[in-house]
């Protein structure tokens, strides 16, 4: 095939490298199809790539990665992913195999996951992926360990006992005799923690199949001692105390940053590990200035991210009382109408650590002073268990002495009894609102000026009572400015610390 070695030079600076500094004069395509090349060649003229097709694909996108054509790898994701967002629960097998395939050939010829990470963030139900990943290893005996490693992915940590179930299948149909490569490298690369926790009957099957091994070889003891060691660390880790994460805003809140920005690095941050927390990054951006552009199918793009999480919904209660505004209303509308991400009935799961106390009072039992309260979580798998919430006071103006924690009152539970996970706010009381929430996943750890004023991340705690009048119209002049809007606490307001059960369900 013909082509201008300077025009596909100006795209590559590998074939830039082969034709001027090697004087090279030809270079040999046989490891791509022809439909392929000439796609590669059109793009490289043109800019364009609408030879680009299901068939080609596979050679165009390694032809860019391998030649370091950026923009061309750049449209090659943009096409998979117009192809991924084509896919449902109604798509065929041939056309999600499609999809797993093209990210399992990247991860063989190039050990890239670009493409494996687009295909995890589908969202299908448990069924479709149960019936895909059993068809995809059908072959498990001689299959590659790349196709287990795309497997693992897309069953994700709530659908374990899939492959679980193939590995057993397998065994069987072996006859226990012994455990091949593919079976030690499934057992080496999944949690069998989370499926004891999610699946204990197929947890305690597997266990009785791998004991009716004939031959067990020194590795197979060698496995078996590294999945025992890794239960009992498991077991043996659930400390009767967890420090609450103090997570701090960043500029990825501020202004000029996108709402649909700050919403995918929420989706994708692994220390966002509940909705609360995703709801509340996302209240915060509209709470602070900038644009605010929301995207019209914003229900649906938070229920596929608590999918592909496996976080349980919100406290109706947590949503009715959040503070909103024209701005906020653009999130907390569309949230409260979907019964996938709010329960449709108030939940019992909210604890308040006080009675409402003012600003300066919250302050001094919070934050000048260590505090402590008991608790039970009723009518849940923890009923008639002891839990403490405690405070350690910020010592000598250094904000990172400040913590909060969650223990049982009894500690001599740990290893019985899995700590339940609680999502702390702000509750605010007065004459206006008889009760108000405000989020606080993202204050960070709280600070005191010079003045004495405390400030907990968005929030300020004033000893003092201000004039209201023009707090609606500072409000508003400040999304023209560059400082965030911060919620005042005053002394004519009351407010209390509350935490929900982030573990509650129906």
């Amino acid at each position: 095939i013909k082509a201008n070695s300077i025009i596909l030079s100006l795209n590559s600076p590998i074939i830039d490298d082969l034709t001027t500094d090697l004087h090279l004069t030809s270079l040999e395509a046989d490891d791509f199809s022809r439909e392929a090349v000439d796609c590669f060649i059109e793009a490289s003229y043109t800019g364009e790539v609408e030879a680009l097709n299901v068939g080609n694909f596979r050679d165009v996108n390694k032809m860019g990665h391998i030649f370091k054509v950026e923009w061309l790898v750049a449209r090659c994701e943009d096409y998979f992913v117009k192809y991924l967002d084509k896919l449902d629960d109604a798509s065929s097998y041939p056309d999600i195999l499609f999809a797993a395939e093209e990210a399992e050939y990247l991860m063989y010829a190039l050990k890239k996951r670009v493409l494996l990470n687009l295909v995890v963030r589908l969202v299908f139900s448990s069924a479709v992926r149960d019936n895909f990943i059993t068809k995809y290893l059908s072959d498990f005996g001689i299959c590659s360990k790349i196709k287990i490693d795309v497997s693992i992915a897309i069953v994700k940590e709530d659908l374990i006992h899939i492959l679980i179930d193939i590995l057993m299948t397998h065994l069987d149909n072996q006859g226990h005799k012994s455990l091949d490569d593919n079976s030690r490298y499934l057992l080496k690369n999944i949690d069998l923690t989370v499926c004891f926790e999610n699946d204990p009957e197929v947890h305690a099957k597997l266990f009785t199949t791998l004991e009716s091994i004939e031959n067990v070889e020194k590795e197979d003891y060698r496995l078996f001692l590294a999945l025992s060691k890794q239960l009992t660390s498991r077991h043996q880790n659930q400390s009767p105390v967890i420090e609450l994460d103090l997570l701090a805003s960043s500029n990825d809140f501020r202004k000029n940053t996108k709402f649909y920005t700050v919403f995918c690095k929420l989706a994708s941050n692994p220390k966002v590990d509940n909705l609360y927390q995703f709801f509340d990054g996302l209240w915060l951006r509209l709470y602070q200035e900038g644009n605010y552009v929301v995207p019209e199918d914003l229900s649906a793009k938070i229920i596929a991210v608590k999918a592909e999480r496996g976080w349980n919904q919100l406290n109706k209660e947590y949503v009715e009382y959040i503070m909103t505004d024209e701005h906020l209303q653009l999130l907390i509308d569309p949230v409260k109408l979907s019964s996938e991400i709010v329960f449709e009935v108030d939940q019992t799961g909210c604890i308040a650590f006080s009675g409402f106390i003012t600003a300066e009072d919250f302050v001094a039992k919070y934050f000048c002073q260590n505090s402590s309260f008991e608790f039970e979580l009723s009518d849940t798998d923890y009923a008639n268990i002891k839990f403490v919430f405690s405070t350690t006071a910020m010592l000598e103006e250094k904000p990172e002495t400040f913590s909060m924690k969650l223990e049982l009152l009894d500690p001599k539970l740990n290893t019985s009894y899995r700590m339940p996970r609680l999502h702390l706010a702000l509750e605010t009381r007065d004459a206006d609102y008889p009760k108000e929430i405000i989020p606080i996943s993202w204050c960070g750890y709280p600070i005191c000026n010079k003045a004495k004023t405390w400030s907990w991340g968005h929030i300020d705690f004033l000893e003092h009572q201000e004039d209201k009048s023009d707090e609606i119209e500072s409000k508003d002049e400040s999304k023209d400015k560059s400082a965030a809007y911060v919620y005042n606490i005053q002394n004519d307001m009351t407010c209390r610390l509350v935490a929900y059960h982030v573990d509650c369900k129906l």
